[in-house]
């Protein structure tokens, strides 16, 4: 198994390439279970693009309004799913890794913009920096989590402008994440952006498929929008 991400900037060299001098590059990184990959996981995805692209409010200061943004989607080791599932007492097998990631190359397949990341967040940004064929490209990161992942190891604290958050609302989280941010004094910063507005429902597929295995997986995932 090769943890590279060759086939990363292979997907991503034609929506980087037509890109003029100057252009900025959203790349929103997330890091789950995905167990398998839902049309949920692929719909944060959407929304926080769709919110980058939307204007320039969240862009840093002195970086012109975003051109593109680009999704890395990256999977817990197996070795975590295995202890989850052993908490939770499943009586179903986790999906295998080699299987998660070929759900999730199955998933983005007609998305150019979206791709497996078999790297660490930091190492997938620093080498999209350091690709000669990007130099004329200013590439600004962002962390994307679910509402409830930020409430429980409370992330607002680690939101700065070199740490840039963006949080999708899910039922049961938000006003925790909300008066965590407040109390915190990140909410009102662009480093810290929340999308609550008509994205409650955005995890409801979210969590372990109970008895999904990877065949059957396949066949009943939805792919990701466009």
């Amino acid at each position: 198994m090769a943890w590279d991400n060759n086939e990363l900037h292979e997907k991503f060299e034609p929506v980087l390439r037509r890109l003029e001098d100057g252009c900025s590059v959203a790349v929103l990184t997330m890091r789950g279970s995905c167990c398998p990959v839902t049309k949920a996981h692929c719909d944060m995805f959407v929304r926080a693009r769709s919110a980058l692209l939307g204007g320039g409010d969240l862009c840093p200061p002195n970086t012109p309004p975003f051109s593109e943004c680009l999704g890395l989607l990256a999977l817990n080791p197996d070795r975590s799913i295995q202890r989850k599932f052993q908490r939770r007492k499943e009586d179903v097998k986790p999906i295998r890794w080699v299987d998660r990631a070929r759900l999730i190359r199955l998933a983005t397949a007609k998305v150019p913009w979206m791709a497996l990341n078999n790297l660490e967040a930091a190492e997938a940004l620093r080498e999209l920096q350091q690709d000669g064929r990007w130099q004329h490209l200013t590439f600004v990161h962002f962390h994307l989590n679910g509402a409830d992942d930020v409430a429980r190891y409370e992330k607002w604290r680690y939101a700065s402008e070199t740490h840039r958050y963006i949080t999708i609302g899910r039922p049961g989280y938000t006003e925790a994440v909300i008066r965590g941010a407040r109390d915190w004094g990140v909410w009102d910063k662009p480093h810290f952006f929340a999308a609550w507005a008509g994205l409650v429902c955005c995890f409801s597929a979210l969590g372990l498929v109970q008895g999904v295995r990877p065949k059957e997986a396949i066949h009943t995932f939805t792919s990701c929008p466009v």
